[in-house]
């Protein structure tokens, strides 16, 4: 016994050093752990699945995200920029929450030859979202002060992204062109400030040189987006920015790159407005305005309108992408209305009078309209019809004494009235009304006669 009272010291003093050399690893920040084995939906929305994919926490705010994949879950909010380095891939997991605030940068800056590309889980109402809002002169994803967005590609997710001033939304900062912009997924809400595009370029103050073009942007697969672009600059004067384009300017517009946008989802996009009494507003899709003239639309939709002999359509040829059109129909004098269609399907029921009006037009239309003679009874109306003659006679009589065209007869309280092939009965009131007669006349009320 007197041995080990003689040598506990020792020992008791090594067990000591072990406890507190664990205690303090403890205390030390570890890397965080790779998951292997994540989902997420790829660019077509094919469930894949990735290894070495390392989650953000708290501890990676104001760092820099290097080359790799990277998962966000749970809630982290970030009170500084998140720095992309290289081509990062960011997961959002179901019921994430990734909130991002630049400080004097861009939220999420992705510039020059970086990348970001963002997926999610899946679609619903769990979806993953990131917030990035962008610093003064920042964009919420993209370039800082004066610079251009990288290559940015959304995938998937509920994304928010707001430019701080003078930055757009995605895209550039200010001064910046906005890169390399793809969304094929998710939802998507971008908006400028002070003259930043939605989805683009950032604002320029400078008076001779341009800046902040649009970049390449592609909204494709079934991504829904919503861009707004900034009102302009109110101190110098400046364009508001395109809602998806370049960004406002007080003199020299930024040019635009390739738009394409063919998701089936739901793209609406909002020119911002003019800063000053001088300024004006940028175009919904196509360049920022300036201090002196408008942003020009540069997705431009055609709508072709053709009308048959006896009448006539007015209505414009090319249409902004998403705007609205409005076609006046005009018959020649004693001729309606006959057919109207609308890439080939019947169209009277859009009719509102003689006008049709074509709502958030994102797809090129073909119109079509002709014109039949109005019909008229025989004679003065006071026909009376022989008692001893049946319907279908009275219908060939009727057609006879029309020469073929447009006749009527009446029988009873009503006027028994041929037109474009149908046979109709028709009150003095509804005969009266020939847009109410002629939809009745290529109704399945109407006995067709062909």
């Amino acid at each position: 016994m007197p041995g080990f009272t003689r040598n506990s010291t020792p020992f008791s003093r090594f067990f000591a050093r072990v406890l507190a050399a664990l205690a303090l690893l403890a205390l030390v920040a570890l890397p965080a752990r790779a998951a292997d084995n994540v989902a997420y939906l790829d660019a077509a929305g094919v469930l894949q699945h990735q290894d070495g994919v390392t989650e953000i926490t708290a501890a990676d705010c104001g760092t820099t995200l290097n080359t790799g994949w990277y998962l966000a879950s749970g809630v982290v909010t970030c009170a500084s920029t998140l720095t992309i380095n290289g081509d990062v891939n960011l997961i959002l997991a179901d019921d994430a929450s990734l909130s991002v605030t630049g400080s004097g940068n861009a939220g999420i800056n992705v510039s020059g030859a970086n990348s970001l590309t963002v997926y999610a889980q899946s679609t619903g109402a769990h979806m993953g979202s990131l917030t990035a809002n962008g610093g003064i002169n920042g964009a919420g994803i993209g370039g800082g002060w004066n610079g251009n967005g990288g290559s940015i590609t959304i995938n998937g997710g509920a994304v928010t992204a707001t430019g701080g001033d003078t930055g757009a939304g995605i895209g550039g900062g200010a001064y910046g062109n906005g890169g390399t912009i793809s969304i094929h997924g998710g939802s998507v809400m971008a908006k400028g400030n002070n003259g930043g595009a939605g989805i683009g370029g950032g604002a320029n103050d400078e008076a001779s040189t341009p800046h902040g073009a649009s970049g390449d942007i592609t909204i494709a697969g079934n991504a829904n987006v919503t861009a707004t672009g900034g009102d302009g600059y109110y101190g110098s004067g400046g364009g508001g920015g395109a809602g998806i384009g370049s960004g406002g300017a007080v003199d020299a517009v930024g040019g635009l790159g390739t738009i394409s946008i063919s998701t089936t989802g739901t793209v609406t996009a909002t020119g911002g407005g003019s800063g000053s009494s001088t300024g004006q507003g940028g175009a919904d899709i196509g360049t920022g305005g300036s201090s002196t003239t408008a942003g020009t639309p540069a997705m431009l939709v055609t709508v072709t309108a053709t009308a048959g002999a006896n009448g006539g359509i007015t209505g414009p040829a090319s249409v902004a992408y998403g705007g609205n059109a409005t076609y006046t129909i005009t018959p020649d004098t004693g001729y309606a209305i006959d057919t109207l269609t609308l890439d080939g399907a019947d169209a009277m029921g859009l009719l509102a009078g003689n006008t049709l009006t074509l709502d958030h037009v994102t797809a090129d239309h073909a119109i079509a309209v002709t014109f039949a003679l109005w019909p008229m009874p025989l004679g003065n109306g006071s026909a009376t019809a022989v008692p001893a003659l049946g319907e279908a006679w009275l219908l060939l009589l009727a057609l006879l004494l029309a020469g073929g065209a447009a006749a009527g007869m009446r029988r009873g309280r009503k006027t028994l009235f041929i037109i474009a092939g149908r046979a109709c009965r028709a009150s003095a009131a509804s005969y009266e009304n020939k847009s109410t007669f002629l939809r009745r006349a290529h109704s399945r009320r109407c006995a067709s006669i062909e």
